[in-house]
């Protein structure tokens, strides 16, 4: 027999659109020279959010869609940026560097990976354990408060090029998670056993490394290049495993601990060294 909420579903009556409204505002401005300055803000809103709910709130047909109420997603960010254009002169020096703080918040979390049956049919509100008002509310698993970026590149002598990229970022939001109550049909682990985003991953710091040569051999040129990337192989967690509880056991008096809660599921990948060669006619 097919769960409830596989079923064909009715739409309530006089459902408002949802919507996503975003609002930008920035100053920009030449700083003499070959130099700008930039300053932008952001804010984007997304509400009016709908799913499909259970009849009676506790996971059991027939399933329908409805808005939720005070459902919401929301980002929030400034960046600062200054750029150098190459002009001719300190060895044609281009720069771009920039800082954003942000925060990205909300209690309807659609960031739980490809095993989500559909957009605005997921699991949330479902039932007991997956409801939007269960812990649900805080830091989205997107959020990265801080990220600094530097791109620079020289010539130090005609036709060879040397470039940097630098990044630094926040470690991702994340939170203990356990399965739903047996009402919930999934039996993955969506329920939040904490507020969202009460855990940080590591910092991340990223330095790539570029150095290129242009020989012009007449007819056609040749350009020989080397990268570096993760220079210092920093070995950073990208996602961690947040089963705090295995099995359904939650709701029992002795649920079972995973041993293995907050290790490190992806981790960034290592230094590498890459040689090329480009022909140019």
């Amino acid at each position: 027999m097919p769960a409830a909420n596989t079923q064909n579903k009715k739409v309530d009556a006089g459902l408002d659109p949802q919507y996503t409204d975003e609002l930008i505002l920035g100053y920009a401005t030449p700083l003499g020279g070959a130099w700008s300055f930039e300053i932008w803000g952001m804010v984007r809103d997304s509400g009016d959010i709908m799913e499909d709910v259970s009849a009676d709130g506790l996971g059991n047909g027939p399933f329908r869609i409805a808005q939720l109420p005070d459902a919401y997603r929301q980002y929030e960010a400034v960046t600062v940026e200054v750029a150098r254009a190459p002009r001719g002169s300190f060895m044609n020096l281009a720069l771009a560097g920039s800082y954003t703080w942000s925060e990205l918040t909300g209690n309807w979390d659609i960031d739980f990976g490809g095993n989500s049956p559909f957009y605005n049919s997921s699991f949330i509100q479902d039932g007991p354990g997956v409801l939007i008002t269960d812990n649900r509310d805080g830091l989205l698993r997107g959020d990265r408060t801080h990220v600094a970026k530097v791109f620079a590149t020289i010539e130090p002598l005609p036709r060879w090029t040397v470039g940097s990229y630098v990044r630094f970022q926040s470690g991702g939001a994340w939170e203990a998670r356990g399965v739903p109550s047996p009402l919930v049909s999934s039996a993955s682990h969506f329920r939040y056993l904490e507020q969202a985003g009460s855990r940080r991953m590591e910092d991340w710091l990223n330095v790539n490394l570029l150095s290129s040569y242009s020989f012009d051999l007449g007819v056609v040129e040749l350009e020989l290049e080397a990268t570096m990337t993760n220079v210092f192989d920093e070995q950073v967690e990208l996602a961690v495993d947040d089963r705090l509880i295995l099995g359904r056991s939650i709701d029992t008096p002795n649920p079972t601990f995973n041993p293995a809660f907050g290790t490190a599921t992806e981790l960034s990948a290592p230094r590498a060294i890459v040689l090329s060669a480009i022909v140019r006619r």
